[in-house]
């Protein structure tokens, strides 16, 4: 429970008055290391269970082992617990199995986390969902889109919200817009297109295929948004330079309620251009930044910074890093870019 609650120290201090330990607290205390990413701490405590504590790693202790192993830092300590999951039986497990897949998958190892996906004598869905994932994460799209197809023809699951989001993932540049409307289509198949992770997925798909009319519908048909949905289309807008469509959305945002964060200001900033955007867009959206403290944001300065000098007005892009207290590179950089962008070599030196 303390665990759970992230009172590490609690836990400890129960788990040390204990005076019998059974497999459950064990595995309590490891899966809490596990997911506060203390290696040392769950071997020590895998080391005390197996020879003072007499209990044997079980399919959730282990499950704990390896997902804190999941990075390239700890891989050699995940292919020793991959081992003993051999040597204990426990390898079949589908838990164990799709903790593994994720292990090598995280560490970057993708032939492994392939080979060892497909070698598992059963699968579920949450393995499909992790090796499709693997796959989109590595830059493999096309064994993505593959491995959508054969889940299809398998008895292993039928695909769920984490399959689609996944593999909507691999069609993110404009030549896979096929791709992307193939599974769209999927997603209307299997009645999943009002879930708030697959309607999100659809618009970053969408959007980084440069289709915003797509996108726009799909925006339209959604019975909820939150701020990523806007974030992602304003970054779409913002991307094609769209500044008018890029403050439309945030004009519905404060119409309805949704509160927009620093990635929305920078893609708003991002969409202006010219100095026409500039007066009907940057030069407002800069006041409400300044009336609602969002001024204080680093990310937000700098990106005023680059607006004004992107939309031809160097001297207030000047004024504006000159007010910043505490100057970082990035406010640096800022400046300098600016100054270089209108051909003031010396200055930005």
């Amino acid at each position: 429970m303390f665990g759970n609650l992230g009172r590490v120290q609690d836990a400890e201090r129960l788990f040390d008055r204990m005076e019998e330990r059974d497999p459950i607290s064990w595995n309590a205390m490891i899966s809490m290391y596990s997911h506060e990413g203390a290696c040392s701490k769950c071997f020590m405590l895998l080391s005390d269970m197996c020879h003072h504590g007499g209990v044997r790693p079980d399919v959730t202790t282990l499950c704990s082992l390896v997902s804190v192993c999941a990075s390239s830092d700890h891989l050699d300590l995940g292919s020793g617990i991959h081992s003993l999951c051999h040597r204990s039986g426990l390898h079949s497990s589908v838990l164990v199995g799709n903790a593994l897949v994720n292990m090598y998958s995280a560490a970057g190892n993708l032939d492994e986390a392939e080979s060892l996906f497909w070698s598992m004598s059963r699968r579920d869905v949450i393995s499909w969902n992790t090796m499709i994932s693997s796959y989109v994460q590595n830059g493999s799209c096309v064994e993505a889109l593959q491995a959508l197809g054969q889940l299809l023809r398998t008895d292993e699951g039928p695909p769920n919200h984490m399959t689609f989001s996944s593999a909507l993932g691999a069609c993110s540049s404009p030549e896979a817009l096929m791709d992307g409307r193939t599974v769209h289509t999927m997603v209307l198949q299997h009645n999943l297109p009002n879930n708030l992770l697959i309607g999100n997925s659809l618009l970053t798909m969408y959007s980084k295929c440069n289709s915003m009319e797509d996108a726009e519908r799909v925006f339209q048909s959604m019975p909820c948004c939150d701020v990523v949905s806007c974030n992602v289309l304003t970054g779409g807008y913002s991307t094609l330079e769209d500044a008018t469509n890029a403050m439309r959305v945030f004009l519905w945002m404060r119409g309805t309620g949704i509160k927009p964060n620093y990635i929305t200001m920078i893609n708003l900033q991002g969409s202006c251009k010219s100095s026409h955007d500039l007066r009907s867009y940057g030069m407002p959206l800069h006041a409400y930044i300044t009336q609602t403290g969002l001024l204080s944001n680093e990310y937000i300065t700098n990106s005023l910074i680059t607006m004004y000098a992107t939309c031809g007005d160097l001297e207030s892009s000047s004024d504006i890093f000159c007010r910043i207290k505490n100057k970082s590179v990035i406010s640096w950089n800022a400046i300098i870019v600016a100054n270089v962008r209108h051909g003031r070599g010396e200055e930005a030196l």
